[in-house]
């Protein structure tokens, strides 16, 4: 292949708008999807089935890891690619799939022990055959999102989650099969990702064991498997911890507390980034550019994120009472924490990814290993605590974190030393403006001892509205006008009458 040439701002900005436009779109419809599966499976299985799950998961995510070996950053990242290349990174990742499967079938028992419960053992052999399953489709994936397809990767996330969560899942759940739902529908859903990533891409699969090939690839997947790693162990210890100190039904409670949170930021913060990873590859020599493009996404998401965690935390109570049932009491005392840690582990996403693309890894292994070390001092000062007091280590971790990316990013876009925490402002005013206005319905609508039901919507309806409001007539305008200039410098206008009528929408008030 020829070397790819850096495209125009404009139709980069352009391509970017329609590949946002999709993935945030069909991420909006899966995530009404996994909270309606997470709601119905919290109901129909127990926090300690949901625990045996989560703790097999972390042993999963660490093979997933070493299966992977940053193959498929590498293939996106990679300025020229070549079709041994993509054989010989697509034969890796089989071969070391495999392997890996086998490998953490067998040691089933020995995850039992670290996680000091016997029924860890056979859901870990189950989820083992996620390993192959994924590594099956990590070229093609890789591939897809290199040539920008993201409706197609957005298209495919949805459609896998549904058939293998919702129909597989809870199909299984309702037959009474318990906590084996749970791993039919993750083993599943790998499948059809795998499947129909090889359908779309129709990459060439023919076999090729040689090193020369791929020895580019592993130049640079190494670098992010080390980076990997380091944020595997900052993943895996509070569960860990979690589990070992509490046991595994709190476990399930911090879980499902936290997946609740991070269902809707993370797929906010994954659609953006799914365009953002190889958009930046294509420009990383530019680094206005790509300073512009990550101060805009963080504005932007910081938006979005800061009030809804602002929300989430204030009616704690009542979503935890309609999503998840009466059994998850302790979940509704955590997920204030959680819902600020989540928003804010979602903010340096995005350095992460310019990081990764612009293959800055060396401060992206130091922070990440700063990160760890402050949770595991936490963990062990605090492990006879409540989950409140784990999840708060927590929150701390994730705001030095935080800190740490803003100085590289300074340093590295070469960016205000305020301009991050300014770009963070008017979505820091619009989460206390949101939380105030929830907190007093929530006043009132306990007051009157109105169904919790009610409440929650009336929550969600006057949410909804103060943020509304922000962004035409208060800290969010700011926001607002540099998303209509870069909406304008893509395109949208020209792109049909419904996009002209929200750029009307979006531009009311702004002046010229």
């Amino acid at each position: 292949m020829t070397e790819e040439q850096a495209p125009d701002e404009g139709n980069l900005t352009s391509r970017v708008l329609g590949g946002v436009t999709w993935s945030v779109g069909l991420r909006v419809l899966g995530l009404v999807a996994q909270l309606g599966y997470t709601s119905v499976i919290a109901r129909l299985l127990d926090p300690e089935a949901i625990g045996l799950v989560a703790s097999a998961q972390v042993v999963l995510l660490a093979g997933q890891l070493a299966a992977e070996l940053g193959i498929g950053r590498a293939l996106v990242q990679k300025t020229t690619l070549s079709q041994e290349e993509v054989r010989a990174g697509f034969t890796a990742s089989v071969v070391m799939g495999a392997t890996l499967t086998a490998i953490l079938f067998l040691a089933a028992p020995a995850v039992a022990a670290l996680f000091g419960d016997p029924g860890v053992a056979p859901v870990t052999r189950g989820l083992s055959f996620v390993l192959l399953a994924t590594t099956l489709g990590t070229t093609a994936e890789a591939l897809l999102l290199r040539d920008m397809r993201i409706r197609a990767v957005a298209t495919r996330e949805f459609t896998s989650f549904v058939v293998g969560y919702l129909v597989i899942g809870v199909g299984s759940a309702l037959a009474g099969f318990g906590v084996w739902s749970l791993v039919a529908a993750a083993v599943s859903k790998a499948v059809l990702l795998s499947a129909s990533a090889l359908l779309i891409a129709r990459h060439d699969m023919r076999p090729l064991l040689a090193w020369a090939p791929v020895r580019s690839l592993y130049a640079f997947g190494s670098q992010v498997s080390l980076v990997s790693v380091v944020e595997y162990l900052t993943q895996a210890a509070p569960p860990t911890a979690i589990s070992r100190f509490q046991g595994p039904a709190q476990l399930g409670q911090f879980n499902q507390a936290n997946r609740v949170l991070e269902l809707p930021f993370t797929n906010i913060s994954q659609a953006i980034a799914d365009v953002l990873f190889p958009a930046i590859s294509r420009i990383k020599s530019e680094r206005d550019r790509v300073g512009g493009a990550y101060l805009t996404a963080l504005a932007v998401t910081g938006s979005i994120l800061l009030p809804t965690a602002a929300g989430a935390g204030v009616a704690a109570e009542e979503i935890v009472a309609v999503l998840l049932g009466d059994q998850w009491g302790p979940a509704a005392r955590v997920l204030p924490v959680l819902a600020v840690y989540s928003a804010v582990m979602m903010l340096t996403y995005y350095a992460a990814i310019i990081c990764e693309a612009m293959g800055v890894l060396k401060q992206k292994i130091v922070i990440q290993v700063l990160t760890l070390i402050i949770l595991g001092v936490g963990f062990v000062v605090f492990s006879d605590a409540s989950l409140l007091a784990l999840s708060v280590v927590m929150l701390v971790a994730a705001v030095g974190r935080l800190l740490a990316y803003w100085v590289v990013m300074h340093r590295q876009l070469r960016i205000g030393a305020l301009a991050q925490p300014a770009a963070l402002a008017g979505p820091v005013l619009g989460a206390v403006l949101v939380a105030g206005a929830i907190g007093g319905w929530t006043v009132v609508g306990r007051g009157m001892d109105l169904p919790v039901l009610l409440t929650l919507l009336g929550q969600i309806v006057v949410g909804a509205t103060v943020l509304g409001a922000a962004y035409f007539f208060g800290p969010l305008r700011g926001v607002r006008r540099e998303l209509v200039v870069r909406l304008e410098f893509a395109g949208l206008d020209e792109r049909s009458g419904t996009a002209r009528r929200l750029m009307a929408v979006m531009r009311s008030g702004l002046g010229g």
